[in-house]
Parts: C-alpha cells; sequence; structure tokens
C-alpha cells in the first residue's frame, strides 16, 4: 500500500514490539521495470548498454537465448547520483513472482554494479532511512510462498551493498508474525 510516496509496511506498525523493526522495513520503493522499460527505451550509449550487459551476465544465475528479450531496464537515482534498476522478466524469475534484479550507479562516467556477486532474485525494492557511505540502505522484498516474504535490509560499504539484517514474515489469516533470520 502507498500513501504519500511511502511505502507503509503496516505489519511493521501493529505487529512488532520493537521500533527498531520498524524502522528497518520502512522504506520508499523503487518502482521497478515494465513491459515498456525495454534495452531501446533506457536511450544508453552502445558502450554504457556493453558495460551494463557484461556485468549482468557476470552475476546471472541463468543465461537467456536474448538479453535484449529478458531484461528490462528503468533509471532511478541512487544516493543524489545516477542509477538504474534491472530486472529479468521470465527465465531469471521464479514461481513466487520474485526476478533477479540488479542495480547499477554511474559512478566516474562508468555504469557499476550494486551489489558484488550474482544479484538477488526479489519482488521489490525500495531505500531505507539509514545511510551509510552517503547511499540509503536498501531493502529486498522475497515472496517465499502465498503467506511468507522476507525482508532483505542490504547496506551501502562504500562499494557495493552487503547482506545486513534479514526478517521473515509470515501471515496465517489475520495472524502474521516475524523473525529476525540469518541472511542468506
Amino acid at each position: 500500500m502507498r500513501l504519500g510516496g511511502r511505502v507503509v509496511v503496516s505489519l511493521a506498525l501493529f505487529l512488532f514490539d520493537g521500533s527498531a523493526l520498524a524502522q528497518d522495513l520502512d522504506f520508499t520503493a523503487i518502482p521497478l521495470p515494465s513491459e515498456k522499460d525495454d534495452i531501446a527505451a533506457a536511450k544508453l550509449a552502445p558502450a554504457e548498454l556493453k558495460q551494463i550487459l557484461d556485468q549482468v551476465e557476470q552475476t546471472s544465475f541463468d543465461a537467456p537465448d536474448s538479453w535484449a528479450a529478458e531484461l528490462r531496464l528503468r533509471r532511478s537515482p541512487i544516493g543524489g547520483g545516477e542509477g538504474l534498476v534491472v530486472r529479468g522478466t521470465a527465465l531469471l524469475c521464479g514461481g513466487t513472482g520474485n526476478c533477479e534484479t540488479w542495480l547499477f550507479r554511474r559512478v566516474n562516467g562508468t555504469w557499476t554494479k550494486m551489489f558484488d556477486e550474482e544479484a538477488p532474485v526479489i519482488s521489490s525494492i525500495g531505500f531505507g532511512r539509514h545511510v551509510s557511505h552517503g547511499i540509503p540502505d536498501l531493502i529486498a522484498t522475497a515472496h517465499l510462498s502465498a503467506s511468507t516474504s522476507t525482508y532483505l535490509v542490504y547496506v551501502f560499504d562504500g562499494k557495493v551493498y552487503r547482506p545486513g539484517t534479514c526478517y521473515e514474515v509470515a501471515a496465517d489469516g489475520a495472524k502474521r508474525s516475524a523473525k529476525q533470520t540469518t541472511c542468506k
């Protein structure tokens, strides 16, 4: 649910005792690329596109027949600078609605990936309130099932995002529960 540009994580407000948890899960959503956000719509120079695709190929869990058909790209500011969200659409997605998703930011004229290893397979992302090295924490959500999701809080280490705190949120009808888990 969105109110005034902020994602309202209502379960954090009424289900949990600690205000730290509510703050960890309060984030501003980043619009994910849609079908109209194909590679041509990103209007990248050929050299820029090559930089991005080379990094995507190195950090993807699979390789589609066509990166142009598989990927969607959307520009999004990151830490006051230029950013780009890149997301898989078919082969790089799972049955629960999670897709492999990359973040890039422009550093000294070059597009640089913001995850060190394989890009996470997630359903949504957003920026949190806490800032490290001038870049806000990234909160990624992933559906584990119809009733269970994970919330992964990534912290920027000056070069890339690293997993910080993780939470598993489960719903059983009107009853919800959350617990801090080990990031995987």
